[in-house]
C-alpha cells in the first residue's frame, strides 16, 4: 500500500479513486506534496468520505410554492427538442434561446447539488442565485444547465418528454462546442482556497474527473474555467502550468499533465476509441446506460431512446471497426454481450495490449494467436486467481510436472463467464490465446493479457468464443515446457453467456455459422 494511497484514504477519498490516482497521476508525489494541497480544502474527512458535499445547497419544504423554483415553459422545452437550440437561463430565472458564443454551459455532477426538484418543479431559485453570484466576475449573463434544459429522470417522464430528452442528448455536442465558456463545477474544488493550477488539477482528479459525462463536456469546451472557493482558473492555464512543470520534472508532473492534456479539445483530429479508453479509464456513471450514451455525441453518433447499453456499445464498435479491433486484449471490464470479443464498456481498462492486425468478418475477428491448451484448473483463490496446467511439449513426464500458469480475472468480470471457461476446461475445449509466447526462461516477469476462449467442438479449424480476459504468466520451473502453437483463429462476435439471438439478422448469422463451423449447443448471440 503506497503512502499516497493511504493519505488519500485518510482524507476521505474513495478506495477506487485513491487507488487510481496513486498509481498514475500522483504515483511519484510524496505525502507532503498532498498535505500542502489538502490543507487548502475547507471540508472535513467525513464530508468527503460520505459524499455529502454539495456544490451549492438550499433547504426547502416538499410543499414549498412552485414560484420558488425556476423551470422553462413546456412550449420552450418542446421548441428546444425540435430546434436543438441552447435554452439558457439568466440570474432572474428568465429563459431564452441563445446564439453560439452568447452563453456559458455548466459541466458538473448532478448528485452534488444541481439536480432539479424530484417533484418536477425545476431548480430552486436559491441555487440559481448562488451559481450566478459565483460566476459574477466572469461576466456571464446566460447559462445552459443540463438539469434545467433537459427533462429529468426517465421514470418520471412522459413519452414526449423522453423523446425530447433523447433529442437534446444528441444536441449536447453542439451546445458545449458553441458555448463561449464551459464552467467546471465540482463540490470539492469549490472548497479549495486557492487558484493554484497544480492544486486545482489534483483536486479535480478526486471528484469531477471520475464521472463519465464530464469527459464529453470538457472535450467539447473551447474555453473551460474551473471554479474554486477563492476564484477561478482556466483549464488552459492548468495544462500550461503542468506542461511547464513536467518539462523540468517529468517524473513527478508528467502523468498528471498527460491526464489533463488528454481532456483538451482538439479540432484537428477526431476522438478515437483509444482516446476514450485513456480519458475514461477511471470514470463511473450513475446510470449504467451512460457508459455508452454519454459517448455517442463525441463519436458523432445518434442515440435512440430505446437503446440498451449493449446495443449502444455495439454501435460504437461497428462505427469504428478498425479502432475497436485493437481493444480485444484490453483487460478490466467483462466482455460485451453482442460483440463478445470486445470490452462491455470503455472504462476501467487495465494491463492492456494492442492486438496484432486482425480482420473483421461477418462471423467474427480473424487473426493469428499463440494458443495454449488448458488441461486442468485447481480452483480459484482470492482476487479471482486461477492456477491451471497447460499441455506440455513432452508427454513422458508425469502430470505433476506439467507447466503451470497463474492467471487473474478482473474484479469486474462476469462470474458466469468464468464458469463457462472452467466448464470448457473440463470438456477439453479451453485455450489461452496470447500475442506471443509467454517467457519461458525468466520467472519474474509481469503477467500479460490473454484471451480465455472456448473452442468450438467439432470444428476442423480454430474458432472460439471469448469468455474473458486474463492477466496470465508462467508459474515456477517445470521439466515440461508449455506447448504453444501459432495459428489463425476466428473469434466469434457472439458471447457464450447469451443464449438468445438479438435480432433476425443475428439469427440468420447464427444458423449460417452453425452449419459452417460445426458449432455445438451454445448460441453465438
Amino acid at each position: 500500500m503506497s503512502a499516497i494511497w493511504a493519505y488519500l484514504r485518510e482524507q476521505g477519498i474513495s478506495k477506487k479513486t485513491a487507488r487510481a490516482i496513486s498509481q498514475h497521476e500522483l504515483r511519484l508525489w510524496d505525502e507532503q506534496d498532498l498535505r500542502t494541497v489538502f490543507s487548502r480544502i475547507d471540508a472535513t474527512k467525513d464530508e468527503i468520505a460520505t459524499r455529502t458535499l454539495r456544490s451549492f445547497s438550499v433547504k426547502y419544504r416538499k410543499d414549498q410554492n412552485t414560484t420558488d423554483f425556476v423551470k422553462p415553459s413546456w412550449n420552450m422545452v418542446q421548441e428546444s427538442g425540435r430546434t436543438l437550440g441552447a435554452l439558457c437561463v439568466n440570474r432572474h430565472g428568465e429563459f431564452s434561446f441563445r446564439q453560439p458564443g452568447s452563453y456559458a454551459a455548466l459541466t458538473h455532477v448532478r448528485e452534488e447539488g444541481l439536480r432539479t426538484d424530484d417533484y418536477k418543479r425545476g431548480l430552486h431559485r436559491g441555487l440559481l442565485k448562488q451559481i450566478f453570484m459565483k460566476i459574477k466576475l466572469l461576466g456571464i449573463q446566460w447559462l445552459w444547465i443540463d438539469s434545467l434544459s433537459i427533462p429529468g429522470p426517465a421514470g418520471l417522464l412522459s413519452e414526449e418528454e423522453l423523446q425530447i430528452k433523447t433529442n437534446l442528448i444528441n444536441a449536447m455536442a453542439a451546445i458545449y462546442r458553441q458555448a463561449k465558456q464551459v464552467i467546471v463545477i465540482d463540490a470539492l474544488v469549490l472548497r479549495l482556497e486557492s487558484v493554484n493550477p497544480i492544486y486545482t488539477a489534483v483536486v479535480l482528479c478526486c471528484g469531477w474527473i471520475t464521472r463519465i459525462w464530464t469527459y464529453q463536456e470538457i472535450k467539447f469546451a473551447e474555453n473551460a474555467i474551473v471554479l474554486t472557493k477563492t476564484g477561478s482558473v482556466s483549464f488552459s492555464t492548468i495544462i500550461t502550468e503542468l506542461d511547464s512543470r513536467a518539462y523540468r520534472n517529468r517524473q513527478k508532473y508528467g502523468f498528471l499533465a498527460h491526464t489533463m492534456r488528454s481532456l483538451q479539445r482538439n479540432d484537428r483530429s477526431q476522438v478515437t476509441l483509444s482516446d476514450i479508453v485513456v480519458g475514461c479509464k477511471d470514470r463511473e456513471a450513475g446510470v449504467r446506460l451512460d457508459y455508452a450514451r454519454a459517448l455517442f455525441a463525441i463519436l458523432n453518433l445518434e442515440w435512440q431512446r430505446d437503446f440498451s447499453l449493449d446495443v449502444g456499445m455495439r454501435m460504437i464498435y461497428e462505427s469504428r471497426k478498425g479502432e475497436a479491433m485493437k481493444l480485444v486484449l484490453y483487460h478490466g471490464p467483462p466482455r460485451a454481450k453482442h460483440l463478445g470479443w470486445a470490452p462491455a464498456v470503455l472504462s476501467g481498462m487495465r494491463n492492456n495490449e494492442i492486438a496484432n492486425p486482425v480482420q473483421w468478418t461477418g462471423h467474427g475477428l480473424v487473426g493469428h494467436w499463440c494458443a495454449y491448451k488448458i488441461q486442468n484448473v485447481f480452483g480459484r483463490g482470492a482476487n479471482r486467481r486461477m492456477l491451471m496446467t497447460v499441455e506440455g511439449k513432452s508427454s513422458s513426464h508425469p502430470v505433476s510436472e506439467a507447466p503451470f500458469f497463474e492467471a487473474y480475472a478482473s474484479s469486474e468480470e462476469d462470474p458466469e463467464s468464468i464458469k463457462i471457461f472452467e466448464d470448457a476446461i473440463r470438456e477439453g475445449s479451453a485455450y489461452i490465446l496470447t500475442l506471443g509466447p509467454l517467457d519461458e526462461d525468466r520467472l519474474y516477469v509481469p503477467p500479460r493479457v490473454g484471451l480465455a476462449v472456448d473452442r468450438a467442438q467439432g470444428d476442423t479449424g480454430n474458432s472460439a468464443w471469448v469468455c474473458l480476459t486474463l492477466a496470465v504468466k508462467k508459474l515456477g520451473v517445470t521439466v515440461r515446457k508449455p506447448d504453444w502453437k501459432v495459428g489463425e483463429w476466428l473469434l466469434f462476435h457472439g458471447n457464450p453467456t447469451c443464449p438468445k439471438p438479438a435480432d433476425t439478422t443475428i439469427t440468420t448469422l447464427c444458423t449460417k455459422n452453425t452449419r459452417q463451423f460445426g458449432i455445438h449447443s451454445k448460441s453465438m448471440f
